[in-house]
C-alpha cells in the first residue's frame, strides 16, 4: 500500500533563460543549528518529472513536514510524494518518491532533517603587554553524518533553535469516537 501526500504549490516567477539539458540536483546549501536540525537545499533540473530521495527511517517525517519544491521558471506545480509504510522500509534506508506534473529546467528542492549537532570551543590569548588587544578565537566543529561530500557545498552555522517535526506521517492513526 502506498499513500500519497499531494501539495499544490503557486509558485514565484523568476526570469532565467532555460540551459540545454538539466544538470542532475546536487547538494547546494546546508544550514546547521545547534540545536541538531539541518536545512539542505539542492538545486538543479530534472529530465523527466520525477525525483527520488533516500532518507534514514528517522528523517522521513521531518523531510515530508519541512518539503519545499520550487520552479524558478515561474511554473505552477502539482507535486505528490509516494510514502511507503513502515512495513515496506527498507532496515536503514526509506525511499520517497517525489513526482511533478512536468520537467523542471531550474528546480529547488528543500527540506530539514535530524543532524548532528555543530559545536564551539573558545581561546582568549591575553597580549603580552599591557594595552595590546586581546584576541578571541573560536572553532566550529561539524559532523557531516550524511552521506555525501559537503564539497562546493554553502555552509551557515546558526545558533537559532527551530523545531524538530517529529509526528509520525506514515502510521495511519483513527481517532475514537463515542
Amino acid at each position: 500500500m502506498h499513500r500519497w501526500t499531494a501539495f499544490t504549490l503557486c509558485l514565484a516567477a523568476c526570469a532565467h533563460g532555460r540551459p540545454a539539458a538539466p544538470p542532475a540536483l546536487r547538494l547546494d546549501r546546508v544550514v546547521l543549528f545547534q540545536n541538531g536540525i539541518g536545512h539542505f537545499e539542492r538545486r538543479g533540473g530534472l529530465a523527466d518529472r520525477h525525483l527520488r530521495l533516500v532518507l534514514r527511517p528517522h528523517e522521513v517525517d521531518d523531510v515530508i513536514k519541512t518539503l519545499t519544491v520550487v520552479d524558478r521558471d515561474g511554473q505552477a506545480q502539482q507535486v505528490a510524494a509516494v510514502l511507503p509504510t513502515p512495513d515496506q522500509t527498507q532496515r536503514d534506508r526509506v525511499v520517497v518518491d517525489i513526482e511533478l506534473s512536468r520537467p523542471v529546467r531550474d528546480l529547488i528542492v528543500s527540506y530539514a532533517v535530524p543532524t548532528a549537532a555543530w559545536k564551539t570551543t573558545y581561546r582568549v590569548a591575553m597580549p603580552e603587554r599591557a594595552g595590546d588587544p586581546v584576541l578571541l578565537q573560536s572553532w566550529a566543529m561539524i559532523d557531516n553524518v550524511s552521506d555525501e561530500s559537503w564539497q562546493r557545498v554553502a555552509l551557515t552555522l546558526a545558533t537559532g533553535a527551530p523545531l524538530s517535526y517529529v509526528t509520525d506521517l506514515r502510521t495511519v492513526h483513527f481517532v475514537p469516537r463515542p
